[in-house]
Formats: C-alpha cells, sequence, structure tokens
C-alpha cells in the first residue's frame, strides 16, 4: 500500500515539474476549456488541489498541442483528446465508471465505427448488464462521444459513435510509387529541344 501511495507522489511531483516546463514555454498563452462544465460534476468529488492540478494538466496538454488546436482570439481551444489525457495523467481512481466507458467507446468504435446500432447490439457485444450499458452512454453522451439518432430499429434507438476530435481530416495514404507517378505525370519542366530557338 505504502509503494503505491509513494509511486502516485512521484508522480504528481513529475507532472508539477512538466507543467513547470510548459509555463517557463508559454508564458503568456492562455487556453479556454470548453468541455469545463461537463466534466466538473466529475471533478467535485475530489480534493481542491487534485481539482486544480487536473485543470493544470489540460491547460499544459492545449499548450503542447496548440499547433493542432483551433484558435480563437489569441486563446487556445481545448480538445476532447486533452481532457481524456489529463484523465489518464491523473490516473483517476475515483472515476473507474469513465474510465471503463472510455475502454468500452475504444471496444464499439473499432467495431462500428459509423455504423448505427442499439444498446442491446452493444450489451451483447460486450457482454454486460443493462445497466452498465446505461452508465456507459451517460458517460460518452457527457463527453460527446455518441449520438442519438432519429432513426429507430425494432422500435429500439439507434445510436452512432463520433470520434474523438480529428481537426484535420484523414488523407488517402498512397503507395511510394503513385506517388512518385503522379509527380511525374504533372511534371510540366521537359521541354522538346527541337522546337527550342
Amino acid at each position: 500500500m505504502e509503494t503505491q501511495k509513494t509511486h502516485t507522489d512521484e508522480k504528481k511531483i513529475l507532472l508539477y515539474e512538466l507543467l513547470q516546463i510548459i509555463k517557463a514555454l508559454y508564458p503568456n498563452v492562455k487556453t479556454v476549456n470548453p468541455y469545463q462544465e461537463q466534466i466538473q460534476e466529475y471533478l467535485n468529488d475530489l480534493p481542491v488541489k487534485e481539482q486544480l492540478l487536473y485543470k493544470e494538466i489540460v491547460h499544459g496538454l492545449t499548450l503542447l498541442n496548440k499547433q493542432s488546436r483551433i484558435s480563437e482570439r489569441q486563446k487556445i481551444i481545448t480538445g476532447k483528446t486533452d481532457i481524456l489525457n489529463a484523465m489518464q495523467l491523473m490516473d483517476f481512481k475515483q472515476l473507474p465508471n469513465q474510465n471503463q466507458s472510455l475502454e468500452a467507446y475504444e471496444k464499439l468504435y473499432k467495431k462500428y465505427k459509423n455504423k448505427p446500432f442499439t444498446k442491446l447490439d452493444v450489451q451483447v457485444y460486450l457482454r454486460k448488464s443493462k445497466s452498465t450499458i446505461r452508465r456507459y452512454f451517460i458517460d460518452l453522451k457527457q463527453l460527446e462521444l455518441i449520438e442519438k439518432l432519429n432513426e429507430k430499429e425494432n422500435y429500439r434507438a439507434l445510436y452512432r459513435l463520433k470520434r474523438k476530435q480529428q481537426l484535420f481530416p484523414e488523407q488517402e495514404t498512397k503507395s511510394i510509387f503513385e506517388q512518385a507517378n503522379e509527380e511525374w505525370e504533372n511534371y510540366q519542366s521537359w521541354t522538346d529541344l527541337t522546337y527550342r530557338t
């Protein structure tokens, strides 16, 4: 038990050191967290020091990822991934349900991607009880990772997963040969020496 506490204390010291480095790198840059209200109910159970540390970590992660974040009025907007990463760094043992919900989300996204599904489908696939699935859905709705559709299937509501925030659309990956071939076809610098004067 004592070793776990020491490990947690060491981890917190490292987090504080990381935050000091980030403050030194970006002393005047401000961030905006649009998800603060949604996440606050989870933070209310934590001691004030833990809440402040969490907010500082979210701020720091937003700054580290600022190249891929949207800016508004000289403030960088926090992404959902910053929030999820901060939770993982803090190792919230007070939020076991949410961590399980996020693990369930990853499993469901591998299976369904953008396809609609019902709660019963999820219950069967994850082999979890109805109440557990209900808790997962509540957590994922608060993090805006799932949406309820207007359609129904056999009188059951349909849902669809949203992907974690991606600011840049995924580009098609082409083989090196295809990329080189495109460059060759578009090359305009060749001149016919017979027509040269």
